[in-house]
C-alpha cells in the first residue's frame, strides 16, 4: 500500500475494517516514513485476443482474373 508512506497512515478503511489489530506508528514513525518516496514505478498490462481469421471471399491474384472484374 502507497497510503502510509504518502500520508503517514493506513487508509481510513482499513483502519475501520482491521481496527485495534492494525500496527499504530508512532509519531517518529509516522514522520520517518511520510512522504519519504523519492521513486515510484508503475507496470501496466493489458490484453490483446487473438481469435481464428475468417476465410476471404477474395479471389486469388493472378493473370486470368486481372481480366475480370
Amino acid at each position: 500500500f502507497l497510503h502510509p508512506i504518502v500520508y503517514g497512515e493506513y487508509p481510513r478503511t482499513m483502519q475501520d475494517i482491521v481496527a485495534e489489530r492494525l500496527p499504530k506508528f508512532t509519531s517518529r514513525e509516522i514522520k520517518m516514513v511520510k512522504g519519504s518516496i523519492d521513486f515510484l514505478g508503475v507496470n501496466q498490462y493489458t490484453a490483446y485476443y487473438m481469435y481464428d481469421q475468417q476465410p476471404t471471399t477474395q479471389t486469388p491474384t493472378g493473370y486470368q482474373n486481372d481480366w475480370h472484374d
